[in-house]
């Protein structure tokens, strides 16, 4: 049997997420008998040493790029496996909607097709030409095979958490020591800026009642968690199976927290809910505008939104809603009536917001509607170098004081949420910018003044220096040990 390198990449973002893509693809080929590692590179003092050392004896090394800004510290990766004359896998979200372009890059052989417990096992077993949803380039050209049907997840569990240290991904909140956790794939609905209709085409599956409950017994006699984070994309989509995953969960007397649709909140179900030790719901309200829900195929009323904050303020459930500004035809109304929607589900309920721009990926419906605008591909070097939530791309659509203007709210809202959310998960730089900014991030948040954001505007630079002097120096390092120009793919 081979043994297979499962390596998950750094990100910007400081998170304790457990990298379950590649704990999903460890499980599958473990069942093969094949020998597996993990690296995951967010706790690895010198993760591309850890790599180098593994590869020696490996013949496969996996890796999962689902963003943007992985790609650059998984390319260095690849480097280092190819080298060692390993079969370089990608997979991802990011690695499956920009297939065509990545394998442009050196040192990749092959990129999985959405999901990839199947195609890893094909891939180590018989090679990549006879593995299935898989995309490769041969004499020039893209090879696209896709004929496998979608994977029963509940034949990969219980998860191998044996293969890394559950407890670094313990984050605190509020005093509940919890976990993020998946217990489903995919949502039956399509809204258009979605990723996960054209990456799970629209089919919800889940883990069993009996399954997620043994997960998470496991996870608790690991990590001694108190609480659960479903990330779930609809955990409510099956509603009888979430209110037995819920009862289970209270009696282990473990709290747990979910994002829902608003529509699918009701009086009985929020009460069931609080109940059963929900401690939070998250909710995408998107914008407050009904004409853009309707083009967003949203497929909910404003109402719905302000009905779920009444619920929620009523049983005193802690929440949070998302939104998103800049979106194709949103006029000054428009914007006005989303925070409007803000600070009414604030005010009605304690809700958190988070408003960011809504930024067109590639993949989806969204993407497709604002070629038409103007809206193409910057260069994958520049793609590389950019965090969306701090570097908004301009959006041809809006005029430049429009585009300034959301892209200043937006890094207030992040810079507010961050600081609620996530502030004892950071190191103690990021924690003391993060204090000394929130006071007057508050004063402007409440009192809506956009303008002249200089505090903000030092903090998104300082951010960008931090990231960009360090993505820069490993792309420069790519191009000058390669004949591929990384600055000149995937401009369109």
């Amino acid at each position: 049997m081979a043994k297979v390198v499962l390596y998950y990449p750094e990100m910007l973002t400081e998170t304790k997420v457990p990298p379950y893509s590649v704990l999903y693809l460890a499980s599958a080929l473990q069942r093969r008998g094949h020998d597996i590692v993990v690296i995951d590179a967010r706790f690895e003092r010198n993760p591309l040493d850890k790599l180098n050392q593994e590869c020696a004896d490996a013949a496969v090394v996996c890796i999962s790029v689902g963003m943007n800004f992985q790609v650059v510290t998984a390319l260095r990766a690849s480097q280092v496996a190819k080298q060692s004359g390993c079969t370089v896998v990608w997979g991802g979200v990011y690695a499956t909607f920009n297939h065509e372009i990545l394998l442009k890059l050196p040192f990749l052989d092959c990129i999985v097709l959405g999901e990839g417990e199947r195609s890893i096992v094909e891939i180590t077993d018989n090679g990549i030409a006879n593995a299935s949803n898989v995309a490769y380039r041969t004499n020039g050209k893209v090879i696209k095979q896709t004929s496998a049907p979608p994977v029963d997840i509940n034949d990969y569990s219980p998860l191998p958490y044996d293969l890394i240290d559950m407890q670094r991904y313990v984050s605190k909140y509020r005093g509940i020591k919890l976990i993020h956790f998946t217990s489903s794939r995919g949502c039956p609905f399509n809204c258009f800026f979605c990723y996960s209709p054209p990456f799970w085409n629209r089919k919800w599956r889940g883990l069993s009642v009996k399954k997620v409950l043994k997960e998470i017994d496991i996870l608790a006699e690991r990590t001694g968690i108190t609480g659960v984070y479903f990330l779930d994309d609809n955990f409510l989509a099956n509603l009888r199976r979430a209110k037995s995953i819920a009862a289970g969960l209270a009696q282990r007397g473990i709290v747990w927290a979910c994002e829902a649709r608003a529509d699918r909140l009701d009086d009985s179900l929020v009460r069931f809910m609080k109940e059963t030790g929900c401690y939070k719901v998250s909710i995408g309200a998107e914008t407050g505008s009904k004409r853009l829900l309707d083009d967003l195929n949203k497929q909910i009323a404003v109402e719905d939104i302000r009905r779920a904050a009444r619920l929620l303020g009523r049983h005193g459930l802690r929440s949070e809603f998302y939104f998103m500004i800049g979106i194709i035809g949103e006029c000054g109304e428009d914007l006005k009536q989303t925070l409007d929607l803000t600070r009414y589900v604030e005010n009605t309920c304690g809700a958190e917001t988070l408003v960011r721009v809504a930024i067109p990926f590639l993949g989806t419906e969204y993407f497709n509607r604002v070629k038409g605008y103007g809206f193409g591909r910057v260069s994958l070097r520049a793609e590389c170098s950019l965090f969306w939530d701090l570097n908004p791309p301009y959006l041809p659509w809006l005029t430049a004081e429009q585009n300034e203007k959301v892209r200043n709210i937006s890094v207030i809202s992040l810079i507010r949420y961050l600081k609620a959310n996530y502030i004892r998960d950071m190191g103690i730089k990021n924690q003391l910018v993060y204090r000394m900014l929130a006071p007057i991030i508050e004063y402007r948040w409440k009192n809506r003044k956009w303008e002249w954001p200089l505090e903000y505007g030092l903090y998104r630079w300082l951010r960008n220096l931090e990231h960009q002097r360090r993505i820069q120096g490993e792309i420069s390092k790519i191009e000058s040990e390669t004949n591929v120009r990384i600055s000149q793919i995937g401009a369109a």
